[in-house]
């Protein structure tokens, strides 16, 4: 009998701003990721994911997090030229 494991994505390529951030800021304030997943209500596995690259977060997840280390989302109109996407 065969077993199939499956191969680990390499998290620099896939990892996305924000988990970059969290993983810092949680270091910084010494919050482990059980703490954050529980006072955010976000699952652990969700958040390990997260940090694996196997899947990227959600506009609500991310706000529930941020919310949690003490930070806010605010929208700000871009100036113009400063788009990363062409209309």
């Amino acid at each position: 009998m065969r077993v199939y494991r499956r191969q680990r994505r390499e998290t620099d390529r896939s990892t996305h701003p924000f988990v970059k951030f969290l993983s810092n800021e949680m270091a910084r304030q010494r919050a482990t990721l059980t703490d954050v997943a529980e006072r955010s209500g976000v699952c652990v596995k969700t958040i390990g994911q997260w940090r694996a690259g196997g899947r990227t977060p959600k506009l609500r997840d991310i706000e529930a997090v941020v919310n949690v280390l003490g930070y806010e989302i605010r929208l700000a109109a871009r100036q113009e030229g400063n788009s990363d996407r062409h209309s």
